[in-house]
């Protein structure tokens, strides 16, 4: 049980850079998320493999875009 709450603890301090870059204009859009927000929007799996290989990368589709994500897990 201890284990588990020094883990959450450790999660608010968890910070992503995501890159985004969109595949028909090449628009590039870079913003900071934490773990809450990586999880909602991009979801448990990529945050995971984010953490465990320190970036990641995936294609989101929104409003009719396609998106190429970039993500870099920050220490």
């Amino acid at each position: 049980m201890l284990r588990y709450h020094i883990n959450q603890n450790n999660n608010h301090k968890m910070k992503f850079n995501c890159l985004f870059i969109n595949k028909h204009t090449n628009a590039k859009i870079s913003k900071d998320y934490s773990v809450k927000d990586i999880d909602k929007y991009l979801g448990e799996y990529i945050k995971d493999r984010a953490i465990k290989r320190g970036y990641t990368t995936t294609t989101v589709i929104k409003r009719g875009d396609n998106w190429k994500v970039t993500i870099k897990y920050i220490k």
